[in-house]
């Protein structure tokens, strides 16, 4: 039944019987123990059982060929060995010799002590001690379950003998009161004779323990029958168990044991009647001897070998299938990625190159206007100038001579040259109106030797690098910790910024530097499609693009927190100004140097390069001291903008 199978694998390592075992009941009925009739008989392979009869076989050899035929064979096997030659204590799986036995006695006495690899209790084996072993399969003992109770039932009607006309059933079928009780194979003693004629009381005396291993199609049953004890050996190694029978009662082993010899004159008696015993049972028995039985484990273990190497060698190559299935898969991934990736930058390319046109158009159109206005001052002031010496009329013919002259696509003349050089003139009245008008006024910054040196750290060993901003999109830079540029400066950015970066923001509009900061990492392009945009959508059928794609994240940076400096005098429109990209020497010397005046002029801390190292140099020595500030940033960093 599936019950009983479920449960197999629970109590398969389970012992049962000896002085220690103690199971709960599993009642099986007579009616499930009959033996099947003649339309129910099991196959012939089923039901062959080898018997092996033998005398004074090492109790240990013995444990190890069961233990392989149980594991490896797939035969039924009885196995009878008559007396071990050498004094033994064997244990169960579970047993704990410090509890069982006493050790400095058994260590004294050179004792062999066995765990073996079944359950059930301690025993003392010796040349008076008759072993019986069944290594059989589910087929040979059906219908009775693998399972303790049952098969202990099994073999009680092996021992006993069943209510069956075969007069060959059952070891035991002469012994009085010989039964199974409690896992234990007993003779209950009242005023029945034994064969010394001695009188007892009425008391259960135990003959022989039982310990089993049982797995889903196979189990063994070990037995050891006392044809006789030495009670004194018995007192010397063994503990009184803390787990025993209950009708055991404490007794000593001499009140709680007694030898087969007591009831059986003949000792061959378990040799000479176990093989009608099987046969009563069903089984057709074969002669087999010690010699047998071992060849038969070492073909099963080689089998066994030869069939795990097998097994493994497959299941290596379904291993390798897997993994060439995964690498392809991987490959394919890879192939997919880069192609995805491929197709990705030239999308971005693409969208680069129409905003750098749009750009440069936008930027034509600009500078259409402004040549015209120059052209209209130039013309004004031409015309004033004339004005003043009376020659308005002839220097106003001259001027539309000069515009006819750039139309027609003719040679410049004599005008037309003195027209360019009022230009030029104008051109540069514009830039220092512009100096004037847009407040860059007051002496140009002088640099230090010192400030020149930090400067020289500042772009060590990322770079150095300036984003334009003007009062619109300043304040979304420090809430995004972004900063952006046009699409035409896609190569500059991607050539000189990437993580580590010094970062310098200046508002053009407000002539301001703020920083420094630490790029986060390379530039990317159009990250955040909605920065900069002030709510603008995306064009229809299209996808948005930033007005300023080209964006760099940003952090604190470990030189220094961020502050801000006015402009003062310097990069006047009318000398070039500053630029986005990396500046040159100069440049970069000026900006340095300002950001650590207003860091002083604030009380704020600007520590030189070899101050940031050896501050750097204490905190690590105070972390790895295990006294450092757990999490606290390199000093003079500050947390984003």
């Amino acid at each position: 039944p599936d019950h009983v199978r479920d449960a197999r694998a629970r109590d398969a390592r389970f012992g049962v019987g000896g002085s220690g075992s103690g199971a709960s009941p599993c009642r099986v009925s007579r009616e499930t123990r009959a033996l099947p009739d003649a339309g129910m008989s099991t196959p012939a392979a089923s039901n062959v059982i080898r018997l092996v009869r033998t005398r004074g076989l090492c109790v240990l050899r013995q444990l190890r060929l069961e233990e392989s035929l149980f594991r490896a064979n797939a035969e039924n096997w009885a196995i009878v060995n008559d007396g071990a030659p050498r004094t033994a204590i064997v244990l169960g799986i579970s047993g704990k010799p410090h509890r069982l036995i006493d050790v400095a006695a058994a260590h004294r006495d050179d004792l062999l002590v066995i765990k073996r690899f079944s359950g059930g209790g301690t025993v003392v084996v010796d040349a008076n001690t008759q072993l019986v072993s069944l290594v059989m399969n589910a087929e040979a003992v059906a219908p009775t379950p693998l399972f303790p109770h049952p098969l202990m039932r099994w073999t009680e009607d092996l021992y006993k003998g069943m209510d069956t006309c075969d007069e060959n059933a059952g070891v035991f079928r002469d012994v009085p009161n010989w039964r199974l009780h409690q896992n234990d194979y007993v003779v209950e003693v009242s005023d029945v004779p034994s064969v010394d004629d001695r009188d007892d009381a009425k008391k259960i005396l135990k003959v022989g323990g039982n310990a089993q291993s049982i797995s889903k199609t196979r189990f063994v049953h070990h037995t050891s029958f006392l044809w006789d004890f030495d009670e004194e050996n018995m007192s010397r190694y063994l503990a009184v168990p803390e787990k025993q029978p209950a009708y055991r009662e404490n007794r000593p082993h001499g009140a709680f044991l007694t030898p087969l010899s007591r009831w059986v004159r003949d000792r061959n008696l378990m040799r000479d009647r176990l093989p009608g015993a099987l046969r009563a049972l069903g089984l057709i028995v074969e002669e087999a001897s010690v010699a047998d039985a071992e060849a038969a484990a070492r073909a099963a273990k080689e089998r066994a070998e030869a069939e795990a190497a097998a097994e493994a060698a497959a299941e290596k190559a379904e291993q390798q299938k897997v993994l060439d299935e995964v690498q392809k898969m991987v490959a394919d991934l890879e192939i997919k990625r880069k192609a995805e990736e491929a197709k990705r930058e030239a999308k971005e390319k693409a969208e680069r190159e129409a905003a750098i046109k749009e750009e440069e158009a936008r930027e034509k159109r600009e500078k259409a206007a402004e040549a015209l206005e120059l052209e209209r001052r130039a013309a004004k002031i031409a015309k004033d100038a004339a004005k003043a010496r009376g020659e308005t009329g002839g220097v106003g013919k001259n001027a539309d001579a000069s515009r006819d002259s750039k139309k027609s696509g003719g040679v410049a003349s004599s005008s037309g040259g003195a027209s360019s050089a009022s230009s030029a003139a104008a051109a540069k009245a514009h830039l220092l109106a512009r100096d004037e008008a847009e407040g860059f006024t007051g002496p140009p910054t002088k640099v230090s030797k010192e400030d020149a040196a930090e400067a020289a750290t500042w772009a060590q060993p990322s770079g150095f690098f300036v984003f334009l901003c003007n009062d619109s999109t300043e304040e979304e830079c420090y809430v995004r910790n972004l900063m952006g540029a046009p699409a035409k400066f896609w190569d500059v950015t991607v050539d000189h910024v990437k993580q580590g970066t010094t970062l310098i923001l200046y508002n053009f509009a407000a002539r301001t530097l703020t920083g420094p900061y630490e790029a986060l990492g390379a530039p990317k392009w159009n990250e955040h499609a909605d920065a900069w945009q002030g709510g603008r959508g995306a064009p229809p059928g299209k996808r948005l693009v930033s007005a300023f794609p080209v964006q760099v994240a940003i952090g604190p940076s470990p030189i220094m927190a961020p502050v801000t400096a006015s402009l003062g005098g310097d990069f006047r429109p009318s000398v070039g100004g500053l630029p986005l990209g990396s500046p040159d020497q100069g440049r970069r010397d000026i900006i340095v140097t300002k950001l650590r005046n207003a860091a002083r002029d604030k009380g704020r801390p600007c520590p030189s390069a070899a101050e940031r190292k050896r501050q750097a140099s204490l905190a690590r020595a105070k972390a790895s001291a295990g006294s450092g500030t757990r999490g606290g940033a390199l000093p003079g960093a500050a947390p984003g903008p």
